[in-house]
């Protein structure tokens, strides 16, 4: 008589091929898990997909799948994250190897935001023990650090093949009552400078314009082609337009405050390589400077494709100086009033006259919803479109900024 097998088969989950069973796990971060999201780039943060874990402990096979892309993009704000992270990532530096995508740092909300310096101190040490653990990793969210962590951290920043950096800190003065964080702009600088930031930069930076260092180093050089700027500090704002002036292609300026035209024209003028641009400039009423010589910057900007500018930057006439290489525009208008910069731009479009065209494709006017729906009528839509028509140009209403520059989602 035979004796049984004692053996069992192979449950159906360890039999899926490992090629499938891998596109199945990929797709559900893409569904359901959270997103870094910024001006120029997004992704998706697969250390928070839920059901992931679950899925790990099926069988082996999937563990293995799922564990592999858990790691892929990491969220790190917590001590028991970073924590956590570390000794994984110590246990398996194999995972460790496949993250390429990661958000480091304090994060306002969580109880570490508001801990003792001491305990800051010794977080932010964490943060830094982490990043030394990834090789691999190719993009970057950077959030509050302190000053202590600066050598270690700027050593393994030079180290790593990074291609997206964005830079999430805040003034020392209002949120950290006076205390020293990670970075000056000069030594910003020099991490922007090095030859592995080829493709793209956010950079969000919140400093205080007194006593902080805005030394250029000499003999930088930079491949930089995408750049968010969101400028606290208008008197660094032309030693950064000076950096990027050879490489930029795409570059996204966000600000509340004026700047001195006699500065800034000449430096922004330069960036003669640019082909995506918002400038945006909103500064709370009432508005006594505005922005608006960026207008004369406008017309030296000769391989322009894509132009989102607001009004507090540019006057509605700013349509007659445009480069032909301009395609798409958007006009930005945040005012309670946006029936009249509508009546300013019919008037400036019938003082064009038809035999004059523009060479836009689109123009797109952007607005408050509220606002739009109280004061303007389906009338003076009517006519501006009318106005536009006759110039050989699309017009469209938006109630949400256009994609300009257009995000990019990186590939995890």
């Amino acid at each position: 008589m035979t004796a049984p097998a004692t053996s069992e088969r192979p449950s159906p989950a360890s039999r899926l091929p490992t090629e499938l069973l891998l596109r199945i796990l990929e797709w559900m971060p893409i569904q359901y898990a959270e997103e870094v999201r910024e001006d120029l780039v997004a992704w998706t943060i697969t250390s928070s997909c839920p059901g992931l874990r679950e899925m790990s402990l099926v069988c082996r096979s999937w563990r293995e799948a799922a564990q592999s892309i858990l790691f892929r993009s990491i969220d790190l704000a917590r001590r028991y994250q970073v924590c956590g992270f570390i000794e994984a990532a110590k246990a398996r530096p194999d995972l460790a190897y496949k993250c390429q995508s990661a958000r480091i740092g304090m994060a306002h909300g969580t109880p570490e935001w508001h801990a003792s310096e001491q305990d800051q101190q010794e977080l932010s040490d964490r943060f830094v023990d982490a990043l030394e653990l990834v090789p691999s990793l190719r993009n970057l969210v950077l959030r509050t650090l302190m000053r202590d962590s600066h050598d270690r951290l700027m050593h393994t920043l030079e180290r790593l093949s990074l291609s997206c950096f964005l830079l999430k800190m805040y003034d020392a003065t209002e949120e950290f009552d006076g205390r020293a964080l990670m970075f000056t702009p000069a030594e910003i600088y020099r991490s922007i400078a090095l030859p592995t930031y080829a493709f793209e930069l956010n950079w969000r930076p919140h400093w205080d314009p007194f006593k902080t260092d805005y030394a250029l180093p000499p003999g930088l050089s930079t491949r930089i082609q995408r750049l968010s700027v969101t400028v606290n500090s208008p008197q660094g704002f032309q030693r950064i337009l000076r950096l990027v002036d050879k490489s930029l292609t795409s570059f996204s300026v966000y600000t509340e405050h004026p700047f001195d035209a006699q500065g800034v024209v000449a430096h922004f003028s330069a960036l003669t390589g640019l082909r995506e641009l918002r400038f945006e400039s909103n500064m709370p009423a009432p508005v006594v400077k505005h922005n608006r010589w960026f207008a004369d910057v406008i017309p030296a900007l000769k391989r322009l494709e894509r132009l989102s500018v607001s009004e507090q930057a540019a006057p509605p006439c700013f349509i007659r100086s445009l480069p032909p290489s301009v395609k798409l525009v958007e006009y930005i208008y945040w005012d309670r009033r946006p029936d009249t910069i509508v009546d300013s731009l019919v008037e400036i479009l019938e003082e064009q006259g038809e035999g004059h065209k523009l060479g836009l494709d689109e123009f797109v006017l952007t607005v408050d919803e509220e606002a739009f729906g109280d004061t303007v009528g389906a009338d003076t839509v009517e006519d501006l479109t009318d106005a536009f028509e006759k110039l050989g140009v699309k017009f469209r209403v938006g109630f949400d900024v256009a994609n300009i520059p257009e995000m990019q989602f990186v590939s995890i």
